[in-house]
């Protein structure tokens, strides 16, 4: 009687921490961009007898995007740029002082027309976030039928059901978009910057 007993117990107890042990499953969490909060800025030059000869200033708008993550854990992420969204923000000045929207007119023309980013036949590009840490995001880029690679430095925060990034940093559209360049005695610089600050709600 006394076997059965302690038997009885020993199952119970073994039970017990069977249970104790057991580890709560640790969901997803995606996190949307908010596309009014997000901000993306551009920043083009050209270049001339090696050093910089003039440069423009624009902001294109991240039309949408998500992160998911379980805990701390990065699992994926994707985000959209509406190329047709592309704006110039350093002025044009005309004769009387004030902005000229022909030549402004004229400019985003240009960097819509095939030399560049070819509205007619593409609206977006697409970013494919490979993985994410506190301080870099490393992205695939997919644009014009050509993808790129690279690091973007950030720095991630989280404030409550919000998570935000960070960050300025430099891509080599070399082979991307037809008329930039990496070298010659004048040239469309392939190196653009960027500035960005994007933020997410659960």
């Amino acid at each position: 009687m006394k076997k059965v007993y302690f038997a009885a117990m020993a199952f119970a107890a073994l039970i017990l921490t069977s249970c104790g042990n057991t580890e709560t499953e640790v969901e997803e969490v995606t996190y949307n961009v908010d596309t009014e909060a997000t901000t993306l800025e551009w920043r083009g030059s050209k270049m001339k007898d090696g050093v910089e000869d003039h440069a423009h200033l624009g902001t294109v708008s991240v039309s949408e995007g998500m992160i998911v993550k379980k805990g701390e854990e990065f699992v994926k992420g994707q985000f959209t740029v509406d190329l047709t969204s592309l704006e110039v923000t350093d002025l044009f000045v005309g004769m009387d002082g004030d902005a000229d929207p022909k030549q402004l007119n004229d400019f985003i023309g240009h960097l819509s027309s095939a030399d560049f980013f070819n509205f007619e036949e593409n609206k977006k590009a697409e970013i494919k976030v490979n993985s994410m840490t506190a301080d870099n995001m490393n992205v695939t880029i997919m644009l014009l039928g050509q993808e790129k690679t690279t690091d973007v430095p950030v720095t991630t925060s989280a404030n409550g059901d919000k998570m935000m990034a960070e960050g300025k940093f430099t891509v080599d559209m070399n082979g991307i978009l037809p008329a930039v360049a990496s070298e010659g005695p004048e040239y469309i610089n392939s190196q653009v910057e960027f500035d960005l600050n994007l933020v997410m709600n659960k």
